[in-house]
Formats: structure tokens, sequence, C-alpha cells
């Protein structure tokens, strides 16, 4: 984690380093056959956190702005008919 405090700006950044691995269990289907869900969650990246402007008064700041500055890392392992999803894709070239 790293916190930057800029009092021109009034405001505070954080950005916070995320790593989850979570297995997670959904399916949706219309039978037993024919299901598609997810399997696992994997989310790397970091997370930035600006609070601003500053007051002086609970709750201390007027907006909160969460976003990714760089695309994370997401990967989703898939089951039942998406599955197919996890194929690999070859590339060709001419």
């Amino acid at each position: 984690m790293r916190v930057q405090s800029d009092p021109e700006k009034k405001q505070i950044l954080l950005d916070l380093k995320i790593s989850l691995n979570a297995a997670v269990m959904v399916n949706v289907g219309i039978s037993k056959t024919i299901m598609a869900g997810v399997k696992s969650v994997k989310l790397e990246g970091t997370l930035r956190i600006i609070l601003a402007p500053l007051i002086p008064d609970v709750p201390f700041t007027e907006a909160v702005n969460i976003y990714f500055p760089r695309r994370p890392v997401l990967h989703l392992q898939w089951t039942g008919l998406t599955n197919l999803l996890n194929i690999p894709r070859s590339s060709v070239s001419d």
C-alpha cells in the first residue's frame, strides 16, 4: 500500500496492490445437461482510491474516486458449456 497526501490539491491518494484468488462455484442452466458457470476467479492489479477534496468535518471528504490506473489481470475458470471459452486460441500468420 502506498499513501500520498497533497495539501495543495486537498486530497489523499491510496494505491492498494490487490491479489485475489477465489474458488467460486456459480452455475446457471436450464437443465442438468445444459449448464454454464464460473469455477474460480483471479484478480491482480493496483487499485487507486482518491479522497478529494478534504474537508474539516465528518466524513472528511466530499468525494471518493476508485479505479484501476492500469488494466488489472482477470482470469476466470469456466465450467460447463462456458468451458469452451478456455480453449487456447492460435494466431494465424500470413
